[in-house]
């Protein structure tokens, strides 16, 4: 069976004119999404989502320091540093050209969206995947996930611009043999390691094994991933200082970061992480039962590979992640893209059109239909947590210059930045008692429970002995 670039051949348009096709289909993605950027930062995972912009906000107050993230919710330090807070600093310039919070989050994440799709067209055509990039990039800008998180207040797609770069300017350092190309890719590879680690592991590691005929990717990988854990142990050792931070450190977290055994045999987990995926087109891959090796371009096979080895080393390393955080799938956004259109490419040349293109109609419908609840919050503002309520209520019962512990919400700052109030939010797994006295002294506490639809009560401090 033939399956060369030739198999599925795009319109007479489309091959007179793909770069404005191209810009066409990012300029509509980026359009439709416009109408949310001005949306509470509440819909969904609003604690990572405020989080982000709390650090955001302390730039823009304060002057910006990559070398610390601001978070003045979990007390002293004052930081909590995961990431390079790269996305915070752009952001936080945003906020001081005059936009406001919400639009200058949402903003930055669906530009580094709308830049990482170019690159994912260019990866595309690095490898031969031409007459395939309208169906990948259709995968990629609509899928219910991406219409979901393209336009969150998270760094995911920060990161995803770094990684599939890192892949680019490798490829093309193979191709020119220009060392200005490989000194990019070992840039870019340190930059997707500081910002997010689990994401350039799962994208470096496969392109190294699969995505070139030589080692150039072997020094670009080993750099990022130095980089990263350099950074890991940097931050760690910042949030050893803290005691509301301490339990966040590398060693603290590793079952939660990769998953205990007990975990990797929960079939509720597994069940949650496929849910995870639906919202990619899951679905759409079942095209690639069509695909033979025969015919297929060692190019685009390379890059199938590189795809299915990223997204099966993500979810054998971070299946646990996957399953916690919706929105850990926005790292192996592009590789679902690719094998799907790797999936529509196969089943063309291998069943008529009109069956392919009904089934696939479907295929898009279902995957629409049974993913709704996920993706409509993005055309809806939501508050599925109540935050805003409980935010009004703590407004109402303190003053400005209250100090603030918000009992219930974990570590989310939410309550506490649509309530514009300073203090804590104290995590789930810390009692008010075992508090440091400073943290409560003189505060107005709160419970806020999750389970209390939005109601807040405020608790009496506890008594110090001998204070």
């Amino acid at each position: 069976m033939e399956l060369s670039d030739r198999s599925m051949r795009p319109t007479a348009w489309a091959r007179s004119n793909p770069s404005w096709l191209v810009a066409a289909m990012i300029a509509i993605g980026v359009v439709i999404r416009l109408p949310t950027l001005a949306f509470p930062l509440v819909e969904a995972h609003a604690f990572r989502q405020t989080q982000t912009a709390m650090a955001t906000l302390g730039y823009q107050q304060n002057g910006i320091d990559l070398l610390t993230t601001p978070l003045p919710t979990i007390g002293p330090p004052g930081q909590l540093p995961f990431e390079l807070p790269l996305y915070q600093a752009i952001a936080a310039i945003a906020m001081n050209l005059g936009i406001p919070l919400e639009p200058a989050m949402r903003g930055t994440n669906l530009a580094f969206f709308a830049i990482s799709a170019v690159v994912l067209v260019a990866l595309l055509r690095e490898y031969g995947m031409r007459s395939a990039m309208p169906v990948v990039l259709a995968a990629y800008l609509f899928s219910p996930l991406a219409i979901e998180w393209s336009r969150a207040s998270t760094i995911e797609y920060t990161a995803v611009t770094a990684a599939l770069g890192t892949l680019l300017a490798t490829r093309r350092a193979e191709m020119s043999g220009q060392a200005r190309w490989w000194m990019l890719a070992i840039a870019l590879g340190m930059l997707a390691a500081l910002m997010k680690i689990t994401t350039a592991v799962v994208w470096l590691i496969p392109g190294m094994v699969f995505g070139t005929r030589r080692r150039i990717p072997v020094s670009v990988c080993l750099t990022a991933v130095a980089a990263g854990v350099l950074w890991i142990r940097f931050g760690d050792g910042i949030k050893a200082t803290g005691a509301l931070t301490a339990g966040l450190t590398s060693p603290a977290i590793v079952d939660y970061g990769f998953g205990s055994i007990a975990d990797r045999l929960d079939p509720v987990i597994w069940a949650i992480l496929v849910w995870h995926l639906t919202s990619l087109g899951i679905l759409a891959l079942i095209g690639l039962v069509f695909v033979r090796r025969a015919g297929v371009p060692e190019d685009a096979r390379r890059l199938w590979l590189l795809s299915g080895g990223a997204i099966a080393l993500a979810l054998i390393v971070f299946p646990t992640l996957y399953a916690r955080h919706a929105y850990y799938a926005v790292a192996i956004s592009p590789a679902f893209a690719i094998l799907v259109g790797a999936s529509l490419k196969s089943a063309l040349a291998a069943r008529p059109q009109g069956y392919v293109t009904t089934v696939t109609a479907i295929l898009v419908a279902a995957t629409f239909a049974i993913t709704f609840p996920t993706w409509s919050v993005a055309f809806f503002a939501a508050d599925p947590d109540h935050e805003l309520e409980s935010a009004r209520q703590v407004d109402e019962m303190s003053q400005p210059t209250d100090h603030v512990l918000v009992v219930g919400r974990d570590y989310s700052p939410a309550v506490l930045l649509y309530a514009h109030r300073n203090g804590i939010a104290v995590p789930a797994s810390v009692g008010i008692d075992d508090l440091p006295a400073d943290l409560i002294d003189g505060a107005r506490i709160f419970d806020c429970g999750i389970d209390r639809g939005g109601d807040c009560v405020e608790l009496s401090a506890p008594a110090r002995g001998g204070s």
